[in-house]
């Protein structure tokens, strides 16, 4: 051997040694290596000493290492041996760490072993126990006065990271570990991991410069709770000052790689503080190089070529799994049988299924193409659509509408509510049963307060009939499906507790086939029961967003239409105040998720409760069955009676959420003219006083929820379990009265034990039933606490929906003993529409109240009439009505009396009002010339984007699409075009839709007076009749007529004439002859101003004397001018 050895090349012989130095299992081997020779030796010894494995009675054998070995150690593996530990109750002291426990006992978790390292481990610096200890062990012996001061990092193992614990199990050691790590100030990592066949999880804990950051990384997922994030936050806060914590979670999807601890490790990342990179390496390893090293070892009796053929029939066996070789010989099994049938079929059946199969192919390639064909068609049409922002209208007036999503567009139809709809659900809104206490004569009813009443009741079906519209609708089926899945869930539980039970008795009586097979029922059960949860969670979700879809479209029908209400909701009514966006938003969303939460946290628990009670009353007794109730009853008077208005409290503060926000929108939107007046400060104390109202009813409503949350946890946890155990204990003390139960005690004879094993087994059974009755219970009495929040944001959103049907039907009434004059229970006036021209007749021009409060009247009683081509301009000082009377004509004011006649559409061949501050859309530049239509609507009325560039030229903006980037473009346009580049775009629009009749308010304040002009001849030249409402005289000659109003002593008249007649040129001469009048006394005027100045400069001494001026008054004063002189 020796001599085939010395053969070998040098660098050869060291790969061998190597080899088997660093990949050998038995390490106590390698010291006869060792001594075979020097070489040999300092291969070996770096092996040998890399990693020590000692005892604690080996301690005083550690100074006999050569001092020119230590260099060598790695690693130093101490062993401590426990002895069995067996607790007094009396003392409550906690476990030491001894040396005289069986290894094989010392390997499994042991809360006593975590509880003595806990209280050991206070002056380590660094720890990691994995598998000798449970995480939640070691976190649950913290005591308030531990302090781990110098631990940096710790590494614990945890049999509840697994995916078929529960979620709650598992979030509160994670909390526990939070509130643990508050007494390790210096700790930068803490990892928690777990890990099996197919599974893995680790909860991490990161910390340094000034940063920290929680990961989940596993097999599945994992929601923390509130309370989890608060505390690690907290920890970060404390021990490293970190204001923000980062939170990231990481799903690994290759589970099949998962088959031993090192796969575990390796794909956790918790090489650091778990095990070296070397040992990883060799773990990995261990398997794959095991029959190498065999043939390896060999090596040293013989030769070369036995080596190399070992080598190769290594690596020909580890080619093919076992796995592999049973799905070939499947596959080869069952090829042979279709082979086989094959060859025994007719030359017919084989043609006749040939043709079949070469039909169905065709058949499927061509529905595959047109069905392609469509969806690319549909894709180009929409990205067209999204591009030029417009949308499809449809046959039945519906609306289709394309939107962005992922890399393409998503098809949507929005279907709108028949104006049918709209009366039939008026009655609900407007005149309510008097029964729900609604019916007193306002809407909402100021006599209800938001809780637990029939008002609440007729409130919540009320919205259910809208989100609800009929049995065949998609919300029906997914509250169908989830009431499956729900009742699903309660058959589960019944079966559970069944298992469990057998499983403990079959545990007990030592079945280990029963047991097994029970476990592997267990498992199946599990992943069933996976499903059905995640079923439920999904589909309640679907119908919260299936609500809000219909509210917010039904709201939108009736908020955003013909009649305006939009702008009469905040302006006119009053009811929501400004705060119309809290109630469509935030408020509609709350409701939607507590309605759809409120199916399975009031409907599944009351099946749970009448099937569980069911399954105890024959398990149990009558007896049993009556406690029950009894107590269901008390409890629920007890937390009934005790509980705040929770219903109130929601719909104050939501009411106070809403003026938070709207004063942020105030500020937004009046940034400017804040800005210039340097009103920051006014406007902080503003923001600071509404939050701090704000906060204040906010922190009221935390206390109140504080003392219930005592009450309710104390009642439905503690005093429910005590209650429970005192039932499951009435057929062992009481046969006579605990139903089957208690007849399986009486019953005499069976094997011996068998009574012990079924009292196991009921005992189990009937524990786990009233484990989740307590469930349904106690969330059928929190759902006390959620109803009443539903109860306010019903409150809210039924007030958001009465309010408007309430200004769509103009439903506004005498209340008893109210008389306000021009309220809008006194609208007599009447609209006429289809008129050829512009008409008021007796209108007083008032400007309104929020309901039920009176208007201000502006104009007394007004008369005129404009016809085609007779364009009017309106004139007067600021505050007198002039832009009240386009309000009037647009019907965004109501009219009191007279009548008021105006054409019929609004746009094309109707008329057209341009607002005084110029609105812009978002959307594109086209968008903004053809506003309030799309692009469809643009293609309808055969224009192109050539006729929308010669409609920019003629108002003076031909430059904007070069300038801005094509018609295509999306831009705040607001913010890019000047004041008045704004009011030039208003005139564009106006010269795109071409109406008979355009109002202007003020519409070339910012435009220069030749364009201007060159604006108001481009109208005229169009056909188009211009009522312009400005201050401007120099307007006049744009006009034919002259509507003063202001007139009077007391500005309450007004003046309809004709411009260019005798009488305005009489007044103009009359004011150039008071202007030269008024010129010719300058020069009088001049000489007593210098009087005066005298008199006011000369100083009398007390006897009389006049005194000289101070030399610092100058004697030549500055000439005064002629406008100076009439002004004094």
């Amino acid at each position: 051997m020796r001599s085939k050895w010395s053969m070998l090349p040098e660098e050869l012989r060291l790969q061998v040694l190597e080899t088997l130095a660093h990949s050998s299992f038995e390490k106590h081997g390698l010291t006869n290596y060792a001594l075979v020779c020097k070489s040999w030796k300092s291969i070996f010894e770096k092996a040998n000493f890399r990693s020590l494995t000692i005892d604690q009675e080996d301690f005083e054998h550690l100074a006999k290492i050569p001092k020119r070995c230590w260099p060598y150690v790695k690693h130093v593996w101490l062993r401590i041996e426990l002895e069995k530990y067996y607790p007094m109750l009396r003392t409550g002291s906690v476990p030491t760490l001894s040396n005289t426990v069986d290894e094989k006992h010392a390997r499994k978790p042991n809360p006593y072993i975590g509880m003595a390292l806990a209280n050991k481990s206070l002056g380590f610096d660094n720890l990691a126990a994995t598998f000798l200890v449970e995480a939640s062990d070691f976190f649950q012996a913290y005591k308030p006065e531990w302090i781990w001061r110098d631990l940096r990092s710790l590494t614990l193992t945890s049999y509840l990271l697994d995916p078929k614990r529960k979620v709650d199990e598992i979030n509160g050691m994670l909390q526990a570990a939070g509130v643990a790590a508050l007494a390790m100030p210096m700790l930068q990592t803490l990892e928690i991991w777990n890990g099996g066949v197919g599974h893995a999880a680790v909860f991490a804990y990161h910390a340094e410069r000034g940063e920290a950051a929680i990961s989940w990384t596993s097999t599945w997922d994992l929601v923390f709770n509130p309370y989890i994030v608060d505390v690690w936050r907290k920890v970060g806060y404390k021990n490293h000052r970190c204001e923000k914590l980062g939170i990231e979670q990481r799903l690994i999807e290759d589970t099949d790689a998962i088959r031993r601890y090192v796969d575990v490790i390796e794909l956790l990342r918790t090489k650091k503080h778990v095990i070296s990179r070397q040992s990883l390496d060799e773990l990995r390893l261990s398997i794959e190089s095991l029959m190498f090293l065999d043939r390896a070892s060999m090596y040293l009796l013989c030769d070369n070529t036995c080596l190399a053929q070992a080598i190769m029939a290594a690596q020909s066996n580890l080619r093919r799994t076992a796995a592999e070789d049973a799905l070939a010989e499947f596959l080869e099994k069952w090829t042979g049988i279709l082979g086989k049938r094959l060859r025994s079929t007719s030359r017919t059946t084989r043609t006749l299924a040939t043709l079949s199969l070469a039909l169905s192919i065709i058949l499927g390639a061509e529905g595959s193409r047109r069905w392609w064909k469509k969806r690319r068609h549909e894709n180009e049409q929409g990205r067209k659509l999204v591009r030029t922002n417009s949308w499809l209208h449809n046959k039945d007036g519906s609306r289709t509408i394309y939107v962005p999503y992922k890399d393409g567009t998503s098809k949507v139809v929005i279907n709108t509510t028949k104006p049918l709809t709209f009366e039939a659900h008026r009655r609900l809104f407007l005149n309510p049963p008097r029964v729900s206490g609604l019916g007193d004569g306002t809407v909402p009813s100021a006599q209800t307060k938001p809780g637990l009443n029939l008002a609440f009741l007729h409130q919540f079906l009320s919205l259910m009939s809208i989100m609800i519209p009929r049995w065949s609708s998609k919300e029906a089926g997914l509250l169908l499906s989830h009431g499956v899945f729900l009742m699903l869930r309660t058959y589960l539980s019944l079966v559970v507790a069944r298992l469990d039970g057998e499983l403990v008795r079959d545990l007990v009586a030592g079945q280990g086939k029963a047991f097994l097979w029970g476990i592997v029922k267990w498992c199946g059960l599990g992943t069933f029961a996976s499903y059905t949860n995640a079923m439920i969670k999904f589909l309640e979700s679907k119908v919260s967003i299936a609500f809000r879809t219909r509210l917010t479209r039904y709201i939108h029908d009736i908020y955003l239409n013909e009649n305006l209400n939009y702008y009469k909701l905040s302006n006119l009514d009053g009811g929501v105040g400004q705060g119309a966006d809290q109630f469509i938003t935030q408020d509609l969303t709350l409701f939607c998720a507590s309605a759809a939460n409120l199916y399975s946290s009031l409907g599944k628990p009351f099946v749970d409760i009448c099937v569980f009670s069911f399954q105890l009353y024959r398990s149990l007794g009558p007896l049993a069955w009556i406690g029950l109730m009894s107590n269901y009853f008390l409890t629920a008077s007890i937390l009934r009676k005790l509980s705040p208005p929770f219903g109130k409290l929601k719909a104050v503060e939501g009411r106070k959420e809403g003026d938070f926000r709207s004063l942020h929108a105030r500020l937004i939107a009046n940034a400017e003219e804040v800005a210039f007046y340097g009103g920051a400060e006014m406007e902080k104390t503003f923001l600071n006083k509404e939050y701090k109202s704000l906060k204040s009813w906010m922190e009221g409503i935390y206390m109140l929820k504080i003392r219930y949350n005592i009450l309710e946890d104390f009642i439905l946890k503690y005093s429910w379990s005590a209650y429970g155990y005192l039932l499951a204990s009435l057929p062992v003390f009481l046969p006579a009265w605990g139903g089957v139960g208690g007849a399986a005690e009486m019953a005499e004879g069976g094997e011996k034990g068998g009574r012990e094993r079924n009292r196991m087994k009921s005992f189990i059974t009937n524990k786990r039933l009233m484990l989740s009755l307590a469930d349904a219970g106690g969330r059928m009495m929190y759902s006390i606490k959620d109803l009443a929040e539903l109860a306010g944001y019903t409150s809210r959103v039924y007030t958001l929906i009465s309010t408007l049907h309430r200004v769509h039907a103009n439903a506004y009434y005498l209340r008893s003993g109210q008389s306000e004059l021009y309220s809008l229970s006194d609208v007599q006036g009447t609209i006429q529409k289809g008129f050829d021209g512009v008409r008021f007749e007796q209108v007083p021009v008032v400007a309104p109240g929020l309901w039920p409060q009176g208007g201000e009247e502006l104009v007394e009683s007004l008369s005129m009439i404009v016809r085609r081509g007779e364009h009017l301009l309106i004139s007067g000082p600021n505050g007198v009505g002039k832009s009240a009377i386009s309000r009037i004509l647009a019907g965004l004011w109501p009219v009191y009396r007279g009548l008021v006649s105006r054409p019929k559409s609004i746009g094309e061949d109707g008329i057209m009002f341009l607002p005084q501050r110029p609105y812009l859309s978002p959307g594109t530049l086209r968008d903004q010339v053809i506003y309030p239509d799309g692009h469809v609507d643009m293609r309808e009325k055969r224009k192109s984007e050539n006729d929308l560039q010669k409609i920019l030229e003629a108002a003076r903006l031909g430059y904007l699409p070069d300038r801005e980037g094509g018609w295509d473009t999306r831009k705040e346009w607001k913010d890019v075009l000047s004041g008045g580049e704004k009011q030039r775009m208003q005139f564009a629009r106006l010269l795109y839709h071409e109406p008979q009749y355009a109002i202007i308010d003020e519409g070339t304040s910012a435009v220069s007076s030749d364009v201007e002009g060159l604006l108001y001849e481009t109208c005229k030249e169009r056909g188009i009749t211009l009522i312009t409402i400005s201050t401007r005289a120099s307007l006049k000659k744009y006009h034919t007529y002259n509507l003063q109003l202001g007139v009077g002593d007391d500005a309450d008249s007004w003046e309809f004439e004709r411009i260019g007649t005798e009488r305005e040129k009489m007044q103009v001469e009359k004011e150039v002859q008071d202007l030269r009048e008024r010129l010719a006394q300058v020069d009088e005027l001049k000489k007593r101003r210098e009087e005066i100045e005298k008199e006011l400069n000369a100083v009398w001494t007390e006897k009389g004397d006049l005194l000289d001026a101070p030399s610092y008054i100058g004697i030549d004063e500055a000439p005064v001018s002629s406008e100076e002189s009439i002004e004094a």
